[in-house]
């Protein structure tokens, strides 16, 4: 009894363990993915899904602010595969640009899943490892060595997802070049910040609204508020104390009935607007 009860605690212990360290992975995902989205390299997150070789490739020509460029590219690739002709001036403008390889010289690869070590070769390339790349077997090592993977733990030959992608680019993005003093994000004229980032629940109590959350690493915090269901309403703001660790509670009360928009606001940065509904006291009595 003893003995099943020692293994069925460490069965609990390890899946705790496992589900706070995939929620902590999780959490530095979606801050990267954040970060890139504001810097205008994503335009959606789908943290969770596969990333695409032809998808990839249009990001790619987003880090390097060329997206118009890629997209109107006269120059050819060779491949036989792409099943999408508006992919082929990017995928051209990448090969020619010395960013990507297909599988062969036919052979793009197009939907097909990203592996992380097909990502980490292109992350090299960008920052001037364009020898190691070449080193096709050593590439996860030499990405290891550089601290490139700082945060992540992963199997090179597992597909990229969305949100690992945006993880290991913002890596790469504050890291220098080879053999010299600018990091990746300076090479490629980025601006990355960390975005506004509050967790929390929000309750609607009849005519109040309440939220408690947190938002750790802020100094200030306000709250925006605005009853969209009337013309020109204005936002109004509400300043939220926050505890050392980040936690708040903030309480508005007596709100007219109608649709609202809030958001949390920390200096220049916002989070995404989300909705909430009042109900008039009549209609909840019916």
């Amino acid at each position: 009894m003893k003995k099943s009860l020692s293994i069925f605690l460490i069965f609990i212990l390890t899946l705790y363990t496992f589900s706070t360290s995939l929620a902590v992975e999780n959490k530095d995902y979606e801050q990267a993915a954040l970060m890139l989205k504001e810097a205008g390299v994503l335009q959606e997150l789908r943290l969770d899904e596969n990333l695409k070789r032809q998808d990839m490739v249009i990001i790619i020509s987003r880090l390097y602010k060329e997206e118009e460029n890629a997209k109107n590219y006269k120059g050819k690739h060779g491949f036989e595969d792409i099943n999408d002709k508006t992919y082929d001036p990017y995928i051209a403008w990448a090969v020619n640009k010395g960013l990507i390889e297909g599988f062969s010289p036919n052979k793009f690869g197009f939907n097909e899943n990203v592996r992380i070590q097909e990502f980490q070769t292109i992350i090299l390339r960008a920052l001037d490892y364009k020898e190691e790349a070449g080193n096709w077997s050593k590439v996860p090592d030499i990405y290891e060595s550089l601290e490139l993977m700082k945060g992540i733990s992963a199997n090179p030959k597992d597909a990229i997802s969305r949100g690992l992608m945006a993880k290991m680019t913002v890596n790469a993005l504050e890291h220098t070049l080879k053999g010299g003093s600018l990091t990746l994000a300076q090479k490629l004229d980025i601006h990355i910040s960390a975005p506004l980032l509050v967790e929390g629940d929000a309750i609607i109590e009849k005519s109040t609204f309440k939220y408690e959350g947190n938002a750790p690493n802020i100094q200030s915090l306000k709250l925006g508020l605005k009853l969209v269901s009337e013309k020109d309403k204005e936002e109004k703001n509400y300043d939220i104390k926050l505890n050392p660790e980040g936690n708040f509670t903030i309480e508005i009360p007596n709100l007219k009935p109608g649709k609202y928009e809030y958001r949390f606001i920390s200096e220049d940065k916002s989070t995404n607007i989300e909705t909430f509904n009042i109900i008039s006291p009549n209609i909840d009595k019916m």
